[in-house]
């Protein structure tokens, strides 16, 4: 049971005619449940303990309901729970609602008037007092977007990079200008520069390439092919370039 250590008691009620008629027995269960109920003012119904720690040997609940009920609602008996009807507007606000958006507390008395299924009770006996936890009720309700890791956001975008990648490769080359450079640059990312040109080399490369055309099948064959033409003096570059290529890019 959620019970807070210190709670409120009225100084005057000893000179209140409702509390000066009860019975020395009903005082002291009346002040038994007040200081044993949880946080909202429920107490689960145990008489034999009650009476063991009061020091009295029984106690006629039925009786005790009508005297303190008597001139007002103090105290309401809900099949085995029992309830103190001003509990929480007399502990938490008697002058300001409660406040779940910013109180713990109060957040915590509201959950457990859920808990208890006394929700709509307080609201409909204490209006005043429940206007925020409704909105806050209704807020906790509307479904909510889960909040992003680093992670899946890095994952995210990974995709994204992915699909802009596939996107491009799968894009056709708009002319034949644009399909040799394309070839070109492959061939450039395939030998990882081991075999760089010089530029004069590169550009009467990339020409041949617009003049003869060129194949996937035989891109770096064709290329160092037309390099030597040019200038004699490169040599095949590793076949490795070459089976990759072919394994990664073969149509």
């Amino acid at each position: 049971m959620q019970q807070s250590h210190k709670r409120f008691h009225n100084a005057n009620r000893w000179q209140e005619r409702w509390y000066r008629i009860l019975h020395p027995s009903h005082k002291l269960f009346w002040e038994y449940i007040n200081d044993n109920c949880d946080n909202i003012g429920v107490w689960i119904i145990d008489l034999d303990f009650a009476c063991y720690q009061i020091g009295i040997d029984s106690i006629d609940l039925k009786s005790f309901l009508q005297n303190i009920n008597e001139d007002e609602k103090r105290v309401l008996q809900k099949v085995d729970r029992i309830l103190l009807y001003s509990f929480v507007p007399d502990q938490y606000c008697p002058r300001k609602p409660l406040d779940p958006f910013n109180n713990n507390a109060h957040r915590s008395y509201t959950q457990l008037m859920i808990e208890h299924d006394l929700f709509d009770w307080f609201c409909q006996n204490h209006s005043r007092v429940m206007t925020k936890a409704v909105e806050w009720k209704e807020s906790e309700q509307t479904p909510k977007r889960p909040l992003k890791g680093d992670s899946q956001r890095h994952k995210e975008k990974e995709q994204e990079e992915e699909e802009e990648q596939e996107t491009e490769q799968e894009k056709p080359p708009s002319s034949n200008f644009d399909k040799a450079e394309k070839l070109f640059n492959d061939y450039r990312r395939l030998i990882r520069y081991e075999h760089e040109y010089p530029d004069h080399i590169e550009e009467g490369i990339f020409q041949k390439i617009l003049e003869k055309g060129i194949s996937y099948d035989t891109l770096v064959s064709d290329i160092e092919e037309y390099a030597s033409e040019l200038d004699g003096k490169h040599g095949e570059p590793p076949e490795i370039f070459y089976e990759n290529y072919v394994e990664v890019n073969h149509e």
